[in-house]
């Protein structure tokens, strides 16, 4: 796979069920992954993504547990309004997938989630290296 630049940069959200003991705080730190089960990205997702979005511990080096697996972005949404475990999130997702049975709490200490352009690398083409130029020229405009 081929990386462009970040276009977007955004905080990180801790994704709760509407009745869960962390719904009332102002944020969390990420130690509070240790002490919930944290809901799982399916096996097809790279393992990168998923120490970015979902470590194995801390920064403290606490374990963190393993909840269940989603297959779907919406199914990990659902276990977790389920009270199955809590997720890591970027702020867009409330915007994004807005649930009266999920809350967001910032989470204080992370950092946030860059995002750009990903394509094949077999498919880099003139057109493809211009339209990512464009997306980051307009980027920095802003």
């Amino acid at each position: 796979m081929a990386n462009g630049p970040a276009l977007l940069s955004e905080a990180r959200m801790l994704a709760v069920a509407a009745e869960h003991p962390l719904v009332d705080a102002e944020s969390v730190s990420l130690e509070a992954l240790a002490d919930h089960p944290v809901v799982q990205y399916p096996a097809v997702t790279s393992a990168e993504f998923k120490r970015d979005r979902t470590p194995d511990r801390t920064p403290s080096g606490r374990p963190v547990p393993k909840g269940p697996v989603g297959n779907t972005f919406s199914e990990m949404l659902s276990l977790v309004a389920m009270g199955r475990g809590v997720l890591p999130v970027g702020e867009h997702t409330r915007r994004y997938h807005p649930r009266p049975d999920i809350a967001y709490v910032p989470i204080r200490d992370a950092p946030p989630i860059q995002r750009g352009p990903v394509w094949l690398e077999t498919n880099t083409t003139e057109r493809v290296r211009e339209f990512v130029r464009a997306a980051a020229d307009t980027t920095q405009r802003r």
